[in-house]
């Protein structure tokens, strides 16, 4: 593996070689480091990460179940590039398993919480952050506070991924559909507060649908 890839690093432990090798090559493609279409050939990281090729193979394998790697035969492994469609097929995911992480957080989150999502919206009229920054952590506040370990991990295991965060920040290249995003986030807030849980996995789905719209344009 070439020496331009730093994150690529040998594995000095004998525990769990397939995690260590998964972790490894899901943090370089999630970062951007192992570019998309790269192929990852299994001599070139025996030799980089110093295991044999079995846990590597065990990891590509994982790591093609995710969807981060496309495994072709007689070809090999190649970092897989996320297309319009991907990303649309992955918002549609998210629109219900967000949906659902809303209504478990309707009735899970503080007042406090629920405020801290106003003060990113605040933030990002003030100038503070970037609005995809203010909407990652909007809903990944909400997310995180649905109290289902396995639901958070599906979600961001779909989010986790320098390209899909690249289309996504696209649909908000119009302060039109920031001030759109704007509003529906605050629908969401509305309906958080009042705890009604239909309301607010209405409102969550809603903001998912007018994304997948917009970027279905682009």
């Amino acid at each position: 593996m070439p020496k331009k890839y730093p994150s690529l690093k040998k594995i000095h432990t004998t525990r769990d070689l397939r995690g260590e090798v998964y972790k490894i090559l899901r943090k370089g493609i999630t970062s951007g480091e192992l570019e998309p279409g790269m192929r990852l050939k299994e001599v070139d990281l025996v030799e980089r990460l110093g295991v044999s090729r079995t846990p590597i193979r065990e990891a590509l394998n994982q790591l093609s179940r995710e969807g981060l790697v496309e495994i072709t035969p007689r070809r090999g492994a190649f970092v897989k590039p996320w297309g319009k469609q991907e990303v649309l097929e992955v918002l549609l995911l998210r629109e219900v398993l967000e949906g659902l992480a809303g209504r478990l957080a309707a009735t899970n989150m503080a007042d406090e919480e629920i405020q801290v999502l106003e003060e990113l919206m605040k933030d990002y009229e003030r100038g503070k952050m970037e609005y995809s920054e203010a909407d990652r952590l909007f809903h990944e506040t909400i997310v995180n506070a649905c109290g289902m370990e396995r639901l958070r991990e599906l979600i961001w295991n779909l989010y986790d991924s320098l390209q899909m965060k690249k289309i996504l920040a696209l649909s908000f290249n119009e302060q039109k559909r920031i001030r759109e995003s704007i509003r529906e986030h605050r629908r969401i807030i509305r309906a958080l507060r009042s705890r009604d849980e239909d309301k607010v996995e209405q409102a969550i789905r809603d903001n998912f649908r007018k994304t997948r719209s917009v970027i279905e344009r682009i």
